[in-house]
């Protein structure tokens, strides 16, 4: 009893880890999103959030521009 319930902890915890949405209080996260999308690399709808991380992972298409902010998001974005 007492391991199967030592093996449930150690699930629930595992899977509080793994979240599928992007926090709305993430401003960084926010930001770069909004820039992926107004640049064209991402075509997500940002104006509801939480927005599904694997939308914006199945979206992340290639980096058309040279720019460096862009650039730096586009790493930022894709490393998350």
């Amino acid at each position: 009893m007492r391991i199967s319930s030592v093996v449930l902890l150690l699930l629930i915890a595992c899977s509080a880890n793994a979240s599928p949405l992007a926090d709305p209080g993430d401003v960084q996260l926010r930001h770069d999103l909004e820039l992926l999308n107004d640049a064209g690399v991402i075509d997500v709808p940002l104006t509801a959030w939480p927005v599904a991380l694997s939308d914006v992972r199945a979206d992340l298409g290639v980096l058309p521009s040279s720019s460096v902010a862009l650039a730096q998001a586009y790493r930022r974005v894709s490393a998350r």
